[in-house]
């Protein structure tokens, strides 16, 4: 597995800024049951809460729409939508219309929505195109998302960060290869 190198910030000894560092992250063989167990235990947690406590975490989570949960929630959202956008447009032809082509992809998930499109369009694997560690991180982001959703919770900040710059870097990857802008990602 790749290394999968972090832009984070952390504060500084008597300083309230944030100082950009870089971090690398070393997928280990055990990450993807980690995850999973992280993932149970929220879930066990939650439905253990009282409808009190969990209204009370639904509102942070509503009142601070910055915070790294909506932010992991918005970007698999993003490249699951400019995923199936560019995937149904690659298959699109003159025969056949976009618009034709979305019922079959609607209910993909990201990971499935990736896959096909960079198999289509470079004929070779994600992990080839963004890394295996970045690959396996974006599917991990995928399956908090849909935790995040349905439980309305939080992750644990030594976990997002990594979730994170998965998402960010699989969005840049299908904006470069299919030539988007990729500037600002």
């Amino acid at each position: 597995m790749q290394d999968l190198v972090l832009l984070t910030t952390t504060p500084k000894a008597n300083d309230d800024h944030r100082t950009p560092l870089l971090e690398v992250f070393r997928p280990t063989s055990s990450m993807t049951s980690d995850f999973d167990q992280h993932r149970s235990k929220l879930r066990d947690d939650y439905v253990k809460s009282m409808p009190r406590q969990r209204l009370n975490v639904a509102l942070h989570r509503l009142n601070d729409t910055n915070n790294d949960p909506n932010l992991l929630v918005t970007r698999v959202s993003a490249v699951e939508a400019v995923a199936r956008s560019l995937l149904i447009h690659h298959l699109a032809d003159g025969r056949i219309e976009a618009s034709s082509l979305y019922p079959k992809f609607r209910f993909k998930t990201p990971t499935d929505l990736v896959k096909e499109y960079i198999e289509a369009k470079c004929a070779t694997a994600p992990e080839e195109v963004v890394g295996a560690a970045t690959w396996e991180l974006f599917g991990e982001a995928v399956h908090y998302r849909n935790l995040l959703v349905h439980e309305c919770t939080y992750l644990g900040q030594d976990k997002t960060p990594a979730l994170l710059a998965a998402c960010r870097s699989v969005l840049h990857k299908l904006a470069e290869i299919s030539g988007l802008p990729s500037d600002n990602i």
